[in-house]
């Protein structure tokens, strides 16, 4: 018989990840955590309303309801990806916010949302 092969998950929510995600949050994070990130997200697109023991997530309250905290806990700092699930329309959406130290992540996604709604 051949070998067990690890079998890749598959992605049933796709990513949408805010530009400044990209341009800001990742870019002050450390490399560690930085080539987490793709990983990351592929738990994400996975299952992100249940993810993992290494990595859990919570609901969020206030001005982010509705929206969901992955927990990152690497050495004695704290980081949090803030991300919306988004089931329908088509397809099947995770929207990530911000990505940073715990409450700056927090921060970051409240100023984003208030920015998204005076456009």
């Amino acid at each position: 018989m051949g070998k067990n092969k690890k079998r890749k998950a598959k992605s049933l929510y796709a990513i949408q990840e805010n530009q400044l995600v990209i341009q800001q949050d990742i870019q002050k994070l450390p490399v560690q955590i930085q080539n987490l990130y793709p990983s990351l997200k592929q738990l994400l697109s996975t299952n992100p309303l249940q993810t993992n023991q290494y990595f859990p997530n919570h609901a969020l309250k206030g001005d982010l309801a509705n929206y969901r905290a992955l927990e990152i806990d690497w050495g004695d700092c704290a980081y949090r990806l803030i991300y919306r699930v988004v089931e329908s329309p088509f397809p099947k959406t995770v929207r990530i916010i911000s990505f940073d130290e715990h409450d700056p992540a927090y921060d970051s996604a409240k100023q984003r949302l208030r920015s998204s709604k005076s456009k």
